[in-house]
């Protein structure tokens, strides 16, 4: 019954209907990711809140990759600032875009790791 419950909560809950594809500026757009970057200095955005959500994505995309491929890819090739930096030219070439799609791009080009 539990089970039930649960599967009929959770297919009615708001989460099921959620528009973003993870929580932080890499479940935003470009534009929106750029008003952030406007909104605060560099050193408040990039070191604060960039760098560590960079490192997380990457960090969970490659345990994902894992899972699906048993390989993983080296994703300290560049440093986690110089990844923000790419993300930010990257999305004023193209605010349209999201930021989800920019990353993930970014990680399927690096290459796997040797084991």
């Amino acid at each position: 019954m539990k089970i039930i419950f649960s599967t009929f909560f959770l297919f009615f809950s708001s989460l099921v209907f959620a528009e973003r594809s993870s929580l932080g500026f890499i479940g935003d757009s470009c534009s929106s990711f750029l008003d952030m970057d406007r909104r605060f200095s560099d050193e408040e955005f990039k070191d604060i809140f960039g760098v560590s959500e960079v490192r997380g994505f990457l960090t969970g995309a490659n345990v994902f990759y894992f899972m699906q491929t048993d390989d993983l890819k080296i994703i300290d090739v560049d440093s986690a600032e110089d990844i923000f930096d790419f993300l930010v030219t990257s999305c004023r070439i193209k605010p349209d875009e999201d930021v989800f799609f920019i990353m993930t791009e970014y990680f399927y080009s690096l290459p796997d790791a040797d084991f």
